[in-house]
């Protein structure tokens, strides 16, 4: 089609009404302009007049329904039967599971906090269908259903929310003794909805009411106080029994009373527990984190003892730099420096901060980093055997949680291996430092006793992974930068979501890249970079 003849959206035949669809998504997912298109459109008459993609995105955004969220915040949010019936279209129910000659189809809600500037953060709630299988890793397989322009914390969480709560709990309220919700959509279709909660720590503690996860009583699952969390000695089931286990009536209950086991607000939602995953890739994340933590004080630790007596010229971070050099060896890029705070009395103090790293870094370093650092020299000689094979042991602990479909085998003897990973955790603390006890978090308890018991309940929790979660976040920030006016931000980035979900099938599916040069991608690739800046430094000198 040519921009000779300027017409309606309206008029155009559906094959031309396809392409303008096209895009339409093609401008929303590389933040287009439409001053830019014009410009193309004018030099270029094979394309589309920009009236008509204006014309066609109005159209698109007028089929939801989309409205302010409660509460002073600016925010926008669908309605969540609407959103469900356009949903539950779009589910293949061949190959789900049937009860009573229903179909069963599972939906997580997640929601997250977003920095998409330097002063304003995003609340954004979605939605996940997870009968679509490893869709749900990826930005198309979340569904936005509210983005407010707040802080992470329970009131806004509690305010903003409360319209899609509400509902949520009305379908939770209806649900039969096995857990399902029969739901009919506006076509007469009966489903039966199994509902999940998901998200990372601070998410899930937030909105069942709970406190921080650095306070005494931070386990979701369970009453366990964190001075407990390094004695793996009980049995498999302790936490799971009725005394030690959490439940919603209890939360609520301990919400008004003195003995609150850090129930200090009742639940947002009326989900049961055992439907309340955790996010194996934060889990991951933030175990990661203590581990390279520790290596970075143990490399620390060796150059202060190499230094000790000599002058501030003599002084070297042989070590850390060794450390670094193992590290961005593994293809991340990683620096350590020292920064200086203020303490509580005002004076200056050097605090050691280093770079931090995302899902895919984490992934980098416990796929090669445990075998470089056999072979090198930034940690004690005395316990390198240990530390490397602590790294090795959470790598295949990882794996099992990484699978889409891990054995029985593999799911019987998870504990047993979480169990003997926290047991070699703190057996190093008489040697190093962090390792001892209080440094067994949150996340690693629930690794030993919590994350078998889902396992076991669900085969796999890969499917109630954050990554898609996570790249929606990417995705809205790129949005917020490109493809809003600022002024109501929030209405905009969720009708550009909603969009580009409506017109996904408009998307090229990319062909697979084929790595010919092992070489060049362990090493050679970096080192060309490193050629390129030397040339464009000295061609503008």
């Amino acid at each position: 089609m040519t921009n000779v003849k300027p017409t309606s959206y309206s008029n155009l035949s559906e094959t031309e009404k396809d392409k303008i669809k096209c895009l339409l998504y093609v401008m929303d997912s590389f933040g287009i302009s439409d001053e830019a298109y014009h410009e193309l459109s004018l030099q270029n008459g094979s394309l589309a007049r920009s009236h008509l993609i204006k014309q066609c995105r109005t159209e698109m955004s007028n089929i939801f329904s989309i409205s302010k969220t409660p509460g002073s915040s600016q925010g926008a949010q669908l309605k969540l039967h609407e959103t469900l019936n356009r949903l539950l279209r779009e589910v293949n129910i061949a190959h789900a599971l049937t009860v009573d000659g229903l179909p069963v189809v599972q939906l997580k809600f997640a929601a997250d906090g977003a920095k998409v500037s330097r002063l304003s953060s995003f609340l954004v709630l979605s939605l996940a269908v997870l009968n679509k299988g490893q869709e749900v890793m990826s930005c198309t397989g979340q569904y936005t259903l509210a983005i407010v322009s707040a802080k992470e914390n329970f009131d806004n969480i509690k305010e903003s929310f409360s319209d899609i709560f509400g509902d949520i709990n009305d379908l939770l309220g209806s649900k039969d003794r096995n857990g399902y919700i029969k739901f009919v959509s506006d076509e007469g279709r009966e489903y039966f909805l199994e509902i999940f909660l998901g998200g990372d720590m601070k998410f899930l503690l937030t909105a069942m009411g709970l406190n921080a996860a650095n306070a005494k009583f931070s386990c979701i699952y369970c009453k366990i106080d964190k001075n407990d969390r390094w004695d793996v000695s009980k049995p498999e089931n302790f936490y799971a029994s009725d005394k030690n286990k959490r439940t919603v009536e209890e939360m609520k209950r301990m919400s008004q009373s003195k003995s609150k086991f850090g129930c200090v607000r009742p639940p947002l939602l009326d989900i049961d527990l055992d439907h309340v995953v955790i996010d194996e890739l934060h889990l991951m994340m933030r175990i990661t984190d203590v581990l390279l933590r520790n290596l970075i004080e143990d490399a620390v630790n060796l150059d202060q003892e190499s230094n000790l007596g000599k002058k501030g010229c003599s002084r070297t971070g042989n070590k850390v730099n060794s450390l670094i050099s193992c590290i961005e060896s593994c293809g991340v890029t990683f620096q350590i420096w020292e920064n200086k705070v203020k303490d509580g009395r005002g004076d200056s103090i050097k605090n050691l901060e280093w770079t931090s790293l995302n899902g895919t870094d984490c992934k980098k370093l416990l796929r090669s980093l445990p075998d470089k650092l056999l072979s090198s020299e930034c940690i004690h000689e005395g316990s390198k055997s240990q530390v490397v094979k602590l790294w090795q042991d959470f790598r295949s602990l990882y794996s099992s949680l990484n699978s889409w479909s891990p054995d029985k085998i593999t799911i019987n003897l998870f504990f047993s291996k979480a169990k003997a990973w926290i047991q070699d955790f703190v057996s190093l603390s008489s040697s190093l430092e962090g390792y001892d006890s209080k440094n067994v978090t949150p996340y690693m308890h629930i690794l030993v006793y919590h994350v078998p018991h889902l396992l076991q309940k669900y085969g796999s929790i890969k499917q109630f992974t954050g990554q898609g979660v996570e790249k929606c976040n990417d995705d809205i920030k790129l949005i917020y930068h490109r493809k809003t006016n600022k002024h109501d931000a929030t209405a905009e980035a969720l009708r550009n979501r909603c969009r580009k979900h409506l017109l996904r099938s408009c998307a090229r599916i990319k062909r697979k890249y084929t790595k010919q040069n092992a070489k060049y991608w362990q090493s050679g690739k970096k080192l060309a970079f490193s050629k390129y800046k030397v040339k464009v430094l000295r061609g503008n000198s």
